[in-house]
């Protein structure tokens, strides 16, 4: 009998514990679902940054672009992005999708482009699959395999850091590449 009263009360006690998990989960899912859902959601997003001297530094557009509050992150569709000297636009940069993480840090993914776009920089196209950015600093990093295409220039290397500021870029491994000066001297004529 005693043995019988005693796995009735853990029974008992297993019972109420469940109930009492089971009635704390939903709540928690609704925390969780609270705070994945965006504060704002915007369709052709156009926004400007500015230097401290209220200089424009930096242009992002996106397809569309969603920000998550508790994590103050933003995601982008479709991001295009200039980074400027002064007034002059020196980089452009385009991927699939982008997260920009309190202002500070962009990730770009999935085929990743880079270009200069000042004039005195010659013609090329950087490409990768991921881009880390830091925008205060202007320096991106990627440990991705990274292609460079220009005119009569081949260039393929796994990981990178790139400067904007200094434009330099330092490549980590694996660098092969090809010139043909001929076929630049062509474009030139």
């Amino acid at each position: 009998m005693r043995k019988r009263y005693i796995a009735f009360v853990f029974g008992l006690v297993a019972l109420l514990m469940y109930l009492a998990l089971d009635t704390i989960s939903p709540s928690k899912q609704r925390e969780t679902a609270t705070i994945l859902e965006p504060d704002y959601i915007i369709q052709g997003l156009q926004a400007e940054y500015y230097s401290n001297e209220g200089q424009l530094n930096q242009q992002i557009d996106a397809q569309s672009a969603r920000h998550l509050p508790e994590t103050d992150q933003t995601l982008f569709e479709q991001p295009s992005v200039i980074i400027r000297k002064g007034t002059i636009p020196e980089w452009g940069l385009r991927a699939a999708t982008g997260l920009l993480t309190a202002d500070k840090q962009l990730s770009l993914s999935g085929a990743v482009q880079v270009v200069p776009l000042s004039e005195s920089q010659a013609a090329y196209t950087l490409t990768t699959e991921k881009l880390d950015i830091d925008l205060r600093q202007e320096i991106a990093e990627t440990a991705e395999l990274v292609l460079i295409e220009g005119v009569g220039t081949e260039l393929q290397a796994r990981g990178m850091r790139l400067n904007f500021k200094e434009q330099q870029a330092r490549f980590n491994a694996e660098v092969r590449g090809r010139h043909d000066p001929k076929a630049e001297a062509q474009v030139t004529q």
